[in-house]
């Protein structure tokens, strides 16, 4: 019985060591993809990587891999192409006049000795719910004036969190900025004045009051802020599945295969503010799909202007199927003509060291681990910029004919499940078998 047990376990850790010392080849992935020129000795080459590649390799593309016409699995890293933002800076500015009309204020401000020029200012104003016109000037003698911009800036945060300070306009280099803030003509007839009520929210002008505002601050910020300057890619899907479930919220399904940091929305209806949710699926089962983010998104006109955000923001690897569960409440279901993933371009960089040779790219395994390469702790996201390179693209993905599938990770798992049941069980018959021995043996024994 020992010798069995013993026997049987060698056989086990046996199997798993030709397992793990098989080294992977292009025949152990369904696709492959050439890179359609010869590389050059000792130089760094950038790969982008393309919806299809995304699509068809599994998630932050684990199972790619990078072979040279030899078949020798060549190192290699995968970087988001996005780079640090130019250092922002932020001047308080000195307000030089101020003038508080009847309708309108004019604020006349200065920019410090010493700065950059400057494309946004922000207005701290402590107040809520408002809505005022802004027309800014910029002047180097305060003599003669330019317009530079006329924008909105309003508050609705007591009913939607909407709210603009900020005016934009392209960077300037005035010493003198002048601001004229106007009051929104709401002297109109209550039976003549435009208003919008949707869901208990009212964005009508007539609704806020022409208050005067309390600006505490007021800078000037040479860039939008930004954390870094990233390049998206995108894909766009005009046929998926609509339904409406139980509830009467729009539900789609779509097998998209991407990341994504966005979801813009195509939608004909002129104005709409619902709740989003989405869910994510590694099979496309009805029950097994898990929540991953919620958002809104929303248009409406706000007293002569149109204010949109048709998209959803969320940084979220690839997923294989997403469910996307519009709340309708008692409105009628959007009209969604397309629906869009943007997500931050990546790229695969490797060093062509021997010979000229030719390069394919190798996924299609779910099976497979992530690749361990020292070549990241040399090229990364904080210095791939810095790195002079040279661009490859892929050619057309075929089909690997010789492709030959290996154990599937479900089946694979209930096979090792079983073995080790059967281990468990020959182990406790042993034991059993050895303690009903040992009693018997203690039985015998005289007193």
């Amino acid at each position: 019985m020992k010798k069995r047990l013993t026997a049987f376990i060698l056989l086990l850790f046996c199997a798993a060591s030709v397992e793990a010392s098989n080294i992977l080849k292009s025949e152990n992935f369904q696709y492959c993809s050439e890179l359609e020129e010869t590389t050059k000795n000792n130089t760094l080459y950038q790969v982008w990587m393309t919806s299809d590649i995304l699509q068809k390799c599994s998630t932050d593309c684990r199972d790619l891999r990078l072979f040279d016409q030899d078949k020798n699995e060549i190192p290699y890293v995968i970087i988001e192409n996005e780079h640090p933002e130019e250092i922002i800076e932020t001047y308080t500015l000195e307000i030089k006049d101020y003038s508080d009309g009847q309708a309108s204020k004019v604020i006349t401000i200065k920019m410090p000795d010493k700065y950059r020029p400057v494309s946004l200012i922000n207005l701290d104003i402590s107040d809520r719910d408002f809505k005022k016109t802004v027309m800014l000037y910029g002047s180097h003698d305060q003599k003669k004036w330019d317009l530079l911009a006329r924008e909105a800036i309003y508050d609705f945060s007591s009913q939607v969190a909407l709210r603009k300070t900020e005016i934009k306009f392209n960077k300037a280099d005035f010493r003198y900025y002048r601001l004229e803030i106007i009051d929104d003509d709401t002297s109109v007839k209550p039976e003549k004045s435009i208003k919008l009520k949707y869901e208990g929210l009212d964005f009508s002008a007539s609704n806020l009051e022409n208050k005067k505002l309390h600006i505490t601050k007021i800078t000037g910020i040479t860039g939008p802020r930004k954390d870094n300057v990233r390049v998206y890619d995108e894909k766009s899907f005009t046929a998926f599945p609509v339904n409406l479930d139980k509830d009467r919220n729009t539900v789609i399904f779509l097998e998209a295969g991407l990341p994504f940091d966005k979801i813009f929305f195509d939608i004909s209806n002129p104005y709409y503010h619902r709740e989003i949710s989405i869910y994510v699926s590694d099979t496309g089962r009805e029950d097994s799909y898990r929540f991953l983010t919620r958002g809104s998104i929303y248009s409406f006109p706000l007293s002569g202007m149109s204010e949109t955000k048709n998209y959803f923001a969320y940084q979220s690897s690839k997923q294989k199927y997403y469910k996307i569960m519009i709340e309708n409440r008692n409105n009628p279901p959007l009209e969604i003509k397309s629906i869009k993933f943007l997500w931050v371009r990546k790229n695969l960089y490797f060093v062509s060291l021997n010979k000229p040779s030719k390069y394919s790219l190798c996924f299609g395994n779910s099976t497979v681990s992530r690749p361990n390469y020292d070549l990241a702790s040399f090229i990364n996201r904080n210095n791939w910029f810095n790195q002079n390179f040279e661009k490859l693209n892929t050619t057309q993905i075929i089909l690997n004919s010789d492709f030959r599938e290996r154990l599937p990770g479900d089946r694979r798992m209930k096979i090792e499940k079983i073995i080790l049941i059967g281990i468990v069980i020959l182990l406790v018959t042993g034991i059993g078998f050895w303690l009903y021995r040992l009693m018997r043996a203690a039985a015998k024994k005289p007193n």
